[in-house]
C-alpha cells in the first residue's frame, strides 16, 4: 500500500493516512485536495464530524472544490458518490484513532505483546507485492515471516518509528518460529506470561542476504517504504529500496574482488551501519526525513564512507575469528545434551539449587584472598612499565567525528586527539589537521573546550 501521488514539497500526509487513500482508491485529485486543506493527519480527518451524517454535512463546505454544482440528477449522484468516498475515508481515520488510543494503552499494561494481524490481511499484502513486481520470485527463503510482520507493525505503531532490527531478528517464511514463554511484568498484574521469540543464527552468506532482502520486502509489505518506484534507474540511489540492495550486491563483489575474503562478514557490518544510520535520521530528524525512503536516499548520497568502514573493519578481522564466530552461531542453533545420571548412582548431597549458591559464593570469596595468604607463592608485581594512553575527553571526541563527517580532507581522526594513531607512519589516512589540512594536531590549536 504504497502512496505514488506527487504532493508538493512540505505538504505531504502521514503515513497512515496514505495508506488509507491507496486502500479506498482514492484519486490522486482528491489526494492533493486533503493535503492542501491541511488535513495529513489520521486524528484531523476524524475530528470532521462524529458521525457519517454530520461530516457529509461539514464536507459539503470543506471539500467545495471537489463537488460539482448543478441540480441536475447525474451531478447530484457525482456528488454523493465523491461524499460517500471521503466518508469512508473518514469512517477509516474514525477507526484507526480509537484503535490507537486502545492499543497504546494496551502497549503500556503488555509491553512484550505483538498484536496479531489477520492471515487475510497478510495474503494482501504478498499479492499486492506479486502484482506490483511480477520479476521477483516471491520464495519462502526471502519472503519475509508473519510473525516479523506483525512486529514491525507493533514497533513503528508504537514507537513512531521503524527501530534497527539485527539479522538474526528478521525472520523469513521458511523458518519455524516457535515462541518462548517467558515471565513480564505489568502494571496491573504482578506477572504475566509473555510470549518471546528468539533471535536465529546467521552463519552463512547466503543467510545475511536473504534475510536482508526480506526486509527490503517488508518494507513495502507495511507501506513504510516502496520496493521499486516508476522513476528507479539502475546504478541510481534514488527509486526505493531496491537501489540498496543493488549497491550493497555492488561493494560485496569489490570485497570479494580485491580481498579474495568471504563476505559475511562485510555484509553484517555493512548492512548494520547502513540500516543503522537511517533509524538515527528517522528519529533525531523527523522533520527532514518524514519517510524511510528519505533517509535510506540520504544514507546512500551522503554517507557513503560507510562501506569504507565496514570493509576495514572486516579486513581488520582474522579468517580464524569469523571462523569461529560461524561455529559459534552453528552451535548456539541445537542445545547442548542433558546429563544424565546413571541409574543406580545416588544423587550427591546438598545438590540443590541453595547448595550450588553456596559453593559457587564461597568458589568467589576465595579468589579475592592473595595467593601467599592461602600458601602458595606470591603473584608475579604488576607491570608498570607499558604507557597507557591519554584517552580524549567525550566533548573533543564528539567534536572531532562530526568534524570528520563533514571534512573532505582524508585526515586521521586519532592523530589529532591526544590518544594519537596506534599505526603511525603506517595509518592509511594523512595525519594532518582535521580542519585546516596543516601539519598539527587539531586539538591543540582549533579545540575550544
Amino acid at each position: 500500500m504504497v502512496d505514488l501521488a506527487s504532493y508538493p514539497v512540505g505538504t505531504d500526509p502521514d503515513l497512515d493516512l496514505k495508506q488509507i487513500f491507496v486502500k479506498q482508491d482514492l484519486s490522486d485529485e482528491h489526494k492533493l485536495l486533503f493535503a492542501k486543506l491541511k488535513l495529513r493527519s489520521i486524528e484531523k480527518v476524524a475530528s470532521l464530524g462524529s458521525d457519517l451524517t454530520g461530516f457529509k454535512k461539514v464536507a459539503e463546505k470543506v471539500f467545495h472544490e471537489a463537488l460539482p454544482p448543478g441540480d441536475e440528477p447525474d451531478r447530484v449522484a457525482e456528488r454523493e458518490l465523491i461524499l460517500t468516498f471521503f466518508g469512508t475515508v473518514w469512517y477509516q481515520c474514525q477507526n484507526l484513532a480509537k484503535a490507537r488510543a486502545d492499543q497504546r494503552v494496551r502497549m503500556e499494561e503488555e509491553p512484550h505483546k505483538v498484536p496479531e494481524i489477520p492471515t487475510p490481511q497478510y495474503t494482501d499484502m504478498r499479492d499486492r507485492f506479486v502484482a506490483r513486481h511480477s520479476d521477483i520470485i516471491l520464495s519462502y527463503d526471502i519472503e519475509p515471516h508473519k510473525k516479523f510482520i506483525e512486529k514491525m507493525i507493533r514497533d513503528h505503531t508504537v514507537i513512531g518509528v521503524l527501530p534497527f532490527y539485527e539479522l538474526g531478528e528478521i525472520r523469513v517464511r521458511a523458518e519455524k518460529i516457535v515462541p518462548r514463554s517467558g515471565l513480564a511484568e505489568t502494571a496491573d498484574k504482578l506477572i504475566q506470561i509473555a510470549q518471546t521469540v528468539d533471535v536465529a543464527a546467521v552463519s552463512t552468506d547466503d543467510d545475511a542476504m536473504n534475510r536482508i532482502t526480506a526486509f527490503i520486502i517488508s518494507l513495502e509489505y507495511t507501506g513504510l517504504c516502496p520496493y521499486r518506484t516508476a522513476t528507479y534507474v539502475e546504478g541510481s540511489m534514488k527509486g526505493g529500496s531496491i537501489a540498496y540492495l543493488a549497491e550493497l550486491k555492488k561493494q560485496r563483489a569489490e570485497f570479494a574482488h580485491t580481498t579474495g575474503r568471504s563476505t559475511l562478514l562485510f555484509t553484517v557490518l555493512a548492512d548494520k551501519k547502513i540500516r543503522q544510520m537511517v533509524e538515527r535520521l528517522c528519529h533525531n530528524y523527523r522533520s527532514d526525513y518524514k519517510e524511510y525512503m528519505d533517509a535510506l536516499t540520504h544514507v546512500l548520497t551522503e554517507h557513503r564512507y560507510l562501506w569504507r568502514d565496514a570493509r576495514d573493519e572486516a579486513m581488520s578481522s582474522t579468517p580464524q575469528s569469523a571462523a569461529s564466530a560461524r561455529a559459534r552461531a552453528e552451535r548456539s542453533r541445537t542445545p547442548p545434551p542433558k546429563r544424565e545420571a546413571k541409574p543406580g548412582t545416588p544423587s550427591p548431597p546438598g545438590q540443590g539449587k541453595r547448595a550450588l549458591r553456596k559453593q559457587k559464593a564461597a568458589k568467589k570469596a576465595l579468589r579475592k584472598i592473595p595467593t601467599g595468604a592461602r600458601g602458595g607463592t606470591p603473584p608475579p608485581p604488576a607491570k608498570t612499565d607499558k604507557a597507557e594512553r591519554i584517552m580524549a575527553p567525550k566533548k573533543m571526541w564528539d567534536a572531532a567525528i562530526k568534524l570528520k563527517k563533514t571534512s573532505k580532507l582524508k585526515a586521521c581522526e586519532f592523530f589529532n586527539l591526544p590518544s594519537d594513531c596506534k599505526f603511525g607512519k603506517e595509518c592509511k589516512l594523512k595525519h594532518i589537521c582535521l580542519e585546516c589540512g596543516q601539519e598539527h594536531k587539531w586539538y591543540e590549536v582549533h579545540f575550544k573546550g
